[in-house]
């Protein structure tokens, strides 16, 4: 998937020089293992040469991407109700972004669901690779979307996926605002974001706002999305306030942002095998099994140290657990097995 221009019935690829001074590194180690001096446009025209011989022409390159997109597309479907969003800009030839979208399997690893190319996050690009994404996905009615600070994109959720939860990166947004308020009071923001108490938030944040009242005209104008956890949907199931995914979605293809836009696809297309290879085998190994051994050894961690909790059981699948607290505070939540619900929302 592609968007870029067309002249006439030929496709021109946005192009600038090659930005990740590849060229550079491999001068200087030709002149160190040869003691030789070599003009840097040789080099870059090696480069070249070696790359279409290799790949075929960026223009090609671009053309084969339709029949690409057109088996992918027949192979793949399916989709998890949480997706971390971003873009990366591309090292080669072609100066565009490699958008993303990446979800969580069961275990809590990872899971490449899609990606698309365009030239810059516009409103317009965004648009369009979120259209993509729906045609994809389709409208599952439960949907957390998280992305960083980036207006193009937002503007693009609201248009395509109205009913989604948008997330904002937290970490994110903790850059901006600690450029603008300093000070140990407004460490609140920490806790308060991570809380899933709504009474216990509203606390910590009037803490902030009492101690300077343009803490909360800032965040209701520039972060107005969900990074609190007491706001995110219970029907959902996941709690992350980072978008740490889209991190290691641009890590895991960094050595692949300099090659021709169909032979990076297709490196994707191959490592994407690989990982659900892997993940198969996993899988496999595990039949038999009634719930992940990944998620018994969480439960197991979160479940020590809880002898101040006291259950009574209810009705079918439901208990009431009393809690009281180091300050002899009883708190009392319900549980309900069969929706998968607390009272505590954690």
């Amino acid at each position: 998937m592609a968007s870029y221009h067309w002249v006439g019935e030929k496709a021109i690829p946005f192009l600038k020089k090659d930005p990740n001074m590849g060229a550079i590194k491999l001068q200087n180690e030709l002149q160190e293992k040869y003691v030789t001096t070599i003009h840097y446009s040789t080099i870059y025209a090696g480069m070249q040469i070696a790359c279409e011989n290799l790949y075929g022409t960026w223009e090609d390159s671009f053309g084969n991407l339709f029949n690409f997109k057109a088996m992918v597309e027949l192979k793949c479907h399916g989709v998890w109700p949480y997706l971390s969003v971003d873009a990366t800009a591309l090292n080669g030839r072609w100066n565009g972004q490699l958008a993303s979208a990446t979800a969580l399997d069961r275990h809590n690893w990872i899971f490449p669901l899609a990606f698309g190319l365009f030239e810059s996050e516009t409103n317009e690009e965004w648009i369009w690779f979120m259209e993509q994404l729906k045609r994809a996905i389709g409208s599952p009615p439960h949907l957390a979307i998280c992305s960083d600070a980036c207006k193009g994109l937002e503007n693009a959720v609201k248009a395509v996926f109205p009913w989604a939860e948008h997330r904002e990166c937290f970490i994110h947004l903790m850059k901006k605002f600690s450029k603008r308020f300093q000070g140990p009071i407004f460490g609140h923001m920490y806790p308060a974001a991570r809380t899933f108490c709504p009474i216990y938030h509203e606390k910590l944040m009037h803490k902030m706002y009492e101690a300077n009242d343009r803490v909360q005209p800032f965040l209701e104008t520039y972060h107005n999305l969900f990074w609190i956890r007491s706001k995110f949907s219970e029907d959902i199931k996941c709690d992350y306030i980072t978008n740490n995914i889209a991190e290691v979605w641009n890590n895991w293809v960094k050595d692949l942002k300099d090659l021709p836009i169909a032979e990076l696809v297709d490196s994707l297309r191959s490592k994407f095998m690989e990982l659900y290879a892997r993940r198969r085998d996993i899988g496999e190994r595990l039949e038999g099994h009634t719930m992940l051994p990944i998620v018994v050894h969480h439960l197991n961690v979160l479940s020590r140290q809880l002898g101040n909790l006291k259950v009574k059981v209810g009705g079918m699948g439901e208990a009431e657990v009393t809690e009281i607290t180091d300050r002899h505070k009883v708190l009392r939540h319900v549980v309900n097995l069969a929706q998968h619900t607390c009272s505590c929302k954690e």
